[in-house]
C-alpha cells in the first residue's frame, strides 16, 4: 500500500483526525495548567510583599531588578506587575486563588482595576 492510498484511506484519516484532536487538547490542557501555576505564584509573591507593608517602594524596585537578573529573558518581574500582585494577594483570598484563578493575569489585572474590592470581586 503506497502513502498516496494511506492519506486516501478512511481508518487512517480518522485515526489521525482523533490524534490531532487529542494532542490540541492536551495543548490546552497543558497551558490552562501552566497560567493557573502562575497565577497561584503571583498570588504567593503578593502575599510575601504584602507581610512586608512597611518596605518602601525602593525595596520592590530592588526585587523586581533581582529577580529579573537571576532569571533573565523571563517576563512578569515589572515594578508595576509586582505591585499588582500585592493587590492581588490582599484582594483575593488564597482558597479563591487556588480553586478558579484560570483566567489570564491580564485578565485579573483589569479586573483588579475595574471592580471594586468586596464580595462581588470574590
Amino acid at each position: 500500500m503506497g502513502v498516496a492510498m494511506l492519506a486516501n484511506d478512511s481508518e487512517y484519516i480518522d485515526v489521525l483526525k482523533k490524534i490531532k484532536a487529542d494532542i490540541a487538547e492536551t495543548q490546552r490542557k497543558a497551558a490552562s495548567d501552566v497560567n493557573s501555576r502562575i497565577i497561584q505564584l503571583y498570588w504567593r509573591i503578593g502575599s510575601e510583599l504584602n507581610k512586608r507593608a512597611v518596605w518602601g517602594s525602593k525595596h520592590i524596585d530592588s526585587l523586581s531588578r533581582d529577580i529579573r537578573a537571576a532569571f533573565p529573558g523571563i517576563a512578569g518581574f515589572s515594578v508595576r506587575n509586582l505591585k499588582y500582585m500585592k493587590k492581588f494577594a490582599a484582594e483575593i483570598d488564597e482558597e479563591l486563588c487556588s480553586s478558579c484563578c484560570t483566567i489570564p493575569w491580564g485578565h485579573v489585572m483589569v479586573l483588579l482595576d475595574k471592580t471594586a474590592p468586596g464580595d462581588r470581586r470574590n
